[in-house]
Order: structure tokens, then sequence, then C-alpha cells
């Protein structure tokens, strides 16, 4: 399982053929919840067979090799990662490929959940504010 990666990665000039596939390096994963890495994620567009590969780099294995499905959009050098459930077919562990299932969830970036903080306490601020005011107006001050 890879934790979690950006829904719109940079891509350097090197990791990328436009049209065919991108790559994103140093990557963590763990295998059955033990952490395992860096590895190399490649997706590749539908003209090599969509999908994805993940290769350890230490351990010189490819755990993941599916495909099926291009699971992002735009250019190569600026992919967006589509959301959803994807039915994939894995061919790492077994030549006649067997059903893989990979679901992609958007998660909030951080700046957004700041920003949504921010934007309640500005909102909470003025409803003490008006809470005050209108106590002092009643109280004749």
């Amino acid at each position: 399982m890879i934790s979690q990666l950006s829904s719109s990665p940079t891509i350097s000039p090197d990791s990328f053929l436009s049209g065919l596939i991108f790559g994103i390096t140093d990557v963590n994963y763990s295998e059955n919840d033990i952490p395992q890495g860096p590895a190399a994620l490649s997706f590749r567009s539908l003209i090599f067979g969509g999908g994805l590969s993940l290769s350890d780099l230490i351990q010189s294995i490819s755990p993941i090799n599916a495909s099926d499905f291009q699971i992002y959009g735009g250019s190569e050098d600026a992919p967006t990662f589509l959301t959803g459930t994807f039915g994939l077919t894995d061919y790492a562990s077994d030549a006649n490929g067997l059903p893989a299932t990979l679901t992609i969830t958007a998660v909030p970036e951080p700046s957004s959940l700041m920003l949504l903080a921010t934007g309640m306490l500005a909102l909470l601020g003025l409803a003490l504010k008006k809470t005050v005011v209108s106590r002092l107006n009643a109280l004749g001050a």
C-alpha cells in the first residue's frame, strides 16, 4: 500500500516520456503492514496498456505490475490522478494476471483545511462580537 501521493505531482524532465509514461521515485510503501522502499512508481498511458508498476529499488523486485486502465489525466509532464475505483489486472505474481482493485480518493491538502479553519474562526469572532455589542446596547452602555 502506498500511503499518499499528491493529486498533481511535479514530474522532473527526466521522469516522463510524452504520451507514454511518467514516474515518481523515492516512494515509500508497505507490504502486509511492513514498511518497504524506497521504490519507483511508474504510470503508463493507454498506449502502453495503462495502469502502474512499482519497483522496489533495494530488493530489485516489482511487487505491482497492473494494467488495463489509465489512472491519470493530462499530459505526462503535468498529470492529475483520477479519482474512483479501477479494475486492473496485476501481472507481478502471476503471468496470467490476477484481478486487482485500485481506489483513489481525494484527500484535502493541509492548506485547504487551514483556510477552512481560519474562515470558521473569523465567523465565530464576528458572532461573538455581535453578541457582545447586542448585550451592551441592551444594557444601555
